[in-house]
This record gives C-alpha cells, sequence and structure tokens, in this order.
C-alpha cells in the first residue's frame, strides 16, 4: 500500500498535540500515527472479503485515509470518533467519508442504522490504555458483539505499556472475548513505537 504524502502529517501532528493538551485523558495520543503504523494496521484488513469495515476512534484521520485508499467500492466503510474536532478533520481529510460522532460503546445500534448486524472488520486507535477496566470491558464487549463470526479485530497499542497493570488488564479482557489474540507487527518507525494486533472470535 502507498500512503499519499503530503503536508498533512504536520497538520495532524500539530492538532493531535492541541487535543492532548486540552484533554490528555481522552486523546490518549500527542501526535498521528505515523505513514509505517498505518501500513501496519491497514495491511492487516482482509479487504478482498470484508463488505463491513469500521474505524474507531480515527483521530485526524490518518487511518481513516489509509482505508479509504484500499476499501473496495461494495465494502460499507464509516468512522465513530467521539471528539467533534476530530471528527471534522477526519472528513476534511477523507472527503465523502462517513464520519460520525459518537462512543464505540454504540457500534452496534450504529451499524443497525445501516441495516448491518454484524461488521466484517474493526479498526481500532481508542487510547486503551487510559481506560479503566469497566470502560474497557464496555468498549471490547461492544466491539465483539457487533462482529461476525470470521471478522477481525485490529487495534495498536505503544510498546512499553503491554506489560504495565492497564496493558495485562486489556490483554485479559481481550481472552475474555476473543478466541486468538496475536501480535502481528511492531513498529518502531512511530512515536513512540506500537504493537499491533489482530483479534479474532
Amino acid at each position: 500500500m502507498t500512503l499519499k504524502s503530503d503536508g498533512y502529517q504536520s497538520t495532524s501532528s500539530l492538532s493531535f498535540a492541541r487535543q492532548f493538551i486540552r484533554n490528555p485523558l481522552k486523546t490518549g495520543a500527542i501526535t498521528a500515527s505515523s505513514p509505517a503504523l498505518v501500513r501496519a494496521l491497514v495491511s492487516q484488513i482482509d479487504f478482498t472479503s470484508a463488505k463491513s469495515i469500521v474505524e474507531l476512534g480515527p483521530g485526524s484521520g490518518v487511518i481513516t485515509e489509509g482505508i479509504v485508499q484500499c476499501v473496495t467500492g461494495d465494502t460499507h466503510f464509516f468512522a465513530l470518533e467521539l471528539n467533534p474536532d476530530f471528527a471534522q478533520l477526519t472528513r476534511e481529510r477523507c472527503p465523502g467519508t462517513l464520519v460520525e460522532v459518537g462512543c464505540a460503546t454504540t457500534l452496534a445500534n450504529r451499524l443497525k442504522t445501516f441495516g448491518i448486524s454484524e461488521c466484517d472488520c474493526v479498526v481500532s486507535a481508542l487510547p486503551w490504555n487510559l481506560f479503566d477496566g469497566e470502560t474497557q470491558d464496555l468498549l471490547i464487549s461492544a466491539i465483539r458483539g457487533s462482529l461476525a463470526s470470521k471478522a477481525q479485530f485490529i487495534f495498536y497499542t505503544y510498546r512499553g505499556t503491554e506489560m504495565t497493570p492497564p496493558g495485562l488488564r486489556l490483554h485479559r479482557v481481550l481472552k475474555k472475548y476473543f478466541n486468538s489474540v496475536n501480535r502481528v507487527d511492531t513498529t518502531w518507525r512511530n512515536i513512540p513505537p506500537a504493537s499491533v494486533y489482530v483479534c479474532r472470535p
């Protein structure tokens, strides 16, 4: 996959820094995902079979753009972002892409509005290590409840956080809801370096 290269990456990072300063407990990152991390995430999506793809927490849209460049015409794709400012940035970066404002726990209801009972792939950039145990469980439960039997849940966490209490707790929650939880890639060319995971029901 070849990503577009323009001046928007620095703009995205500046937007992240502003949102992080305003609310660090909800933003979870001080800079946008690097092109290398975007490639690592998007390369895990099975675009040939996925008829519905949802991105949770698109931020300023760098991962969204990577998905849009690869998604086929018969696949339903939309993003769900809690922060209205980030939602607008994603719309501007990816014109024509549906970006809704709302919490990831509403995923099942959002899918129903499009006549979709289960989706084939969920991609997440949510700040998992900032969430308490109850929130992690609610979010993972909502994601699992929205996935088809052979679907994918793809996300990343920052290296060094996986062995912290929130990281260990997240792993336990994932194992509670998914039969397969695998770290498939480590992207060192990101600030900070990140691990990409793929989970399957």
